[in-house]
């Protein structure tokens, strides 16, 4: 309404009211700006254009990539983290994508030292783009161009690429987009960072939409292969990483669970450890911590089965019945637990009938700044205080 005085008088009202016809010609005439309305008036009563002949390219088909390439093996000795994996196989996938013909985009706000996709700006300078702190624009670019026939990703910390632009990661779900989001520094691993970096709303916020899938591996192995899954699959799909380094995960023998034959599967739940009595769930940051629970507890003579579950919106109905068999549960996860891991459980056990009883562990307050193990110890998701909860969760049956 600027520079129109009659519009300016009453400027709240033209927020959400449009101009009679009589008084946008007055408009157009006060701005300077070419009579055109009846021409544009005359064009809305034509027929709809059919938008799917003059896209360039249509939802449906957005690029994919035909391989994944040959994952990368981080072996139990590795001191690394899942940024890290994510910066190497990220690298991987651009030359995948070369060699295929795809065109591949990388964004970045500022942040690719952090976020490791400076591994792949260093190695594709071309398909990298510096977007600067402007976090909602560049949400709608990785829409924009992944449904433009560009297979893209975005590098961010989980606090912006989720909870800030979250408008615009909806907009990507309604219009069907094939956007890549990989953010790193989530939950309070960010520790040092605060509560206002501290992102513990990741899946809740985006499993309110209605085909964002979000992906929290546990380790640098099923991080790499989690992402070449990504670059394989359409849809939408949130890659969630932590700051810190972490534990390659092994099997009980001392070989890395997530490598050799080893598919990323967004349906089965991972069993880490057996064992009876109740079944531990742990889902990305916390699988360590789970796993020292676990290791606790056996020292004690306390077997509980131990799974790892990545994708909570996809388990299978056999997954979920397995998870539930014993009757009881204990889900541990980075997120605050009323919209996260623990929940979901909960309602698929009530949709498909299985009598299981879930005690959740998780984000139960805004956590301060510190160290992240000490942020862990603090709100009760250390090895020692979750063993102390699996005890407590046995001795009540």
């Amino acid at each position: 309404s600027q520079g129109v005085p009659f519009m300016e008088k009453d400027r709240y009202k033209w927020h959400g009211a449009a101009l009679s016809n009589e008084k946008c010609k007055e408009a157009l005439g006060i701005l300077g700006l070419p009579d055109d309305l009846d021409h544009w008036i005359a064009e809305r009563k034509k027929p709809a254009p059919d938008w799917h002949a003059v896209l360039p390219h249509r939802p449906e088909e957005s690029v994919v990539l035909p391989s994944g390439g040959t994952p990368r093996t981080y072996n139990p000795d590795t001191s690394t983290d899942n940024r890290s994996a994510f910066g190497n196989a990220l690298s991987d996938l651009g030359g995948v994508a070369h060699e295929a013909g795809i065109p591949i985009a990388v964004l970045d706000c500022d942040l690719l030292k952090s976020t490791k996709t400076d591994i792949f700006a260093a190695k594709y300078p071309a398909d990298f783009h510096q977007v600067g702190i402007a976090e909602h624009h560049t949400a709608v670019m990785n829409g924009a161009l992944s449904v433009a026939g560009v297979l893209s990703f975005w590098g961010e910390f989980g606090m912006f690429g989720v909870a800030e632009a979250y408008n615009m990661q909806r907009l990507n779900d309604v219009n069907a987009a094939n956007a890549k989001l990989c953010v790193t520094h989530s939950g309070i691993d960010v520790g040092e960072d605060g509560k206002t970096h501290h992102a513990i709303d990741y899946f809740g916020l985006l499993h309110s939409t209605l085909g964002w899938k979000v992906f929290t591996p546990a380790d640098p192995n099923q991080t790499d292969r989690v992402l070449r899954h990504m670059a394989t699959t359409r849809g939408n799909h949130a890659l969630v990483m932590g700051r810190s380094k972490i534990p390659v995960l092994t099997r009980e023998d001392g070989s890395p669970l997530f490598a050799g034959d080893y598919v990323f599967d967004p349906t089965k739940a991972d069993r880490v450890r057996a064992g009876e009595g109740l079944v531990l769930c742990a889902a990305g940051n916390l699988l360590p911590h789970a796993l020292d629970a676990w290791n606790l507890l056996s020292k004690e003579g306390v077997t509980v089965e131990l799974v790892s579950v990545a994708c909570p919106r996809d388990l299978s109905d056999e997954e979920l019945a397995h998870i539930a068999r014993l009757g009881s549960v204990v889900t541990v996860e980075d997120h605050t637990p009323d919209t996260g891991l623990g929940t979901r459980l909960q309602a698929r056990f009530n949709d498909l009938r299985l009598q299981a009883h879930v005690r959740k562990l998780g984000v139960t307050k805004y956590s301060s700044s510190g160290p992240a193990k000490d942020l862990y110890r603090l709100m009760g998701l250390d090895g020692a205080a979750i063993a102390a909860a699996v005890k407590e969760q046995l001795g009540s049956r």
